[in-house]
């Protein structure tokens, strides 16, 4: 009997804590349409954006790099007019 009673202390000690859980869950306001519009749009314009950003940092990137190489180019050739003065001399 014991057994039973204590099954059933713990049973309804569950159902009142689904009960609570279920009134918070029933509380919380959904969104309207509405507002899942414009999120939904505002999701798109940051996507957008975030794309844009990433193109312009590939860009930047490469220009970067061909900036780099036009100084170690600049840096031989000068390395390279150095000798040949020095070659001729």
């Amino acid at each position: 009997m014991r057994k039973y009673l204590k099954m059933s202390l713990r049973k309804n000690g569950i159902r009142h804590e689904l009960a609570k859980l279920q009134a918070g869950v029933d509380s919380l306001p959904l969104l309207s349409a509405e507002n899942e519009a414009q999120l939904i749009t505002e999701l798109q314009t940051q996507q957008s954006l975030q794309t844009t950003q990433q193109q312009d940092f590939d860009t930047i990137t490469k220009q970067l790099g061909w900036l780099d190489d036009v100084a170690k180019l600049k840096q031989s050739l000068a390395q390279n007019l150095t000798a040949l003065t020095n070659a001729t001399r």
